[in-house]
């Protein structure tokens, strides 16, 4: 956030009390910060994934190994996000950064399905019907609780 000019006396001080006070504006950069690395990691590694089904892989194994490597991915992420943007320490405004963040991703998700294969959003969730896609909707519940789980500080 850059500071106001001087001219303005007076705002930016009370900016900085609104935000010390307000934790809102930390939540949401958190918040789109994580959304935004879970993205990135989804759009890398799932081509790679599909590469391994394409080849004759076991759908379960290859979205094992990317439910694996995401998660590893996030756990940082999740401590970068919090630490990084001030989010207090209290479990709500933390579960807010991993919730919203998680529901933007299946929101996104959802829409670019429909988009790309022409389904609608009903027929994409039954995707999560089989094993393989349990696996992704436990890796979504676990990254939503990631920002509540990673309360060490970071070096």
């Amino acid at each position: 956030m850059t500071p106001l000019p001087d001219s303005v006396p007076g705002i930016n001080d009370a900016l900085a009390r609104t935000r010390a006070r307000s934790p809102g504006p930390q939540i949401l950069e958190a918040m789109f910060s994580y959304f935004v690395v879970a993205l990135m990691t989804g759009w890398l590694l799932a081509p790679i994934r599909n590469f391994f089904i394409g080849a004759g892989a076991d759908p379960l194994l290859a979205v094992l190994s990317e439910a694996t490597a995401t998660l590893l991915i996030l756990i940082w992420a999740a401590g970068w996000a919090v630490q990084a943007f001030g989010v207090p320490p209290q479990i709500a405004p933390r579960l807010t950064v991993g919730v919203g963040a998680m529901t933007l991703l299946l929101t996104g998700d959802l829409f670019m399905g429909f988009l790309t294969l022409g389904l609608p959003p009903l027929a994409l969730a039954r995707r999560f019907a089989n094993s393989a896609g349990m696996v992704v909707g436990l890796s979504l519940a676990l990254g939503a609780l990631l920002p509540v789980l990673r309360v060490r500080r970071m070096p």
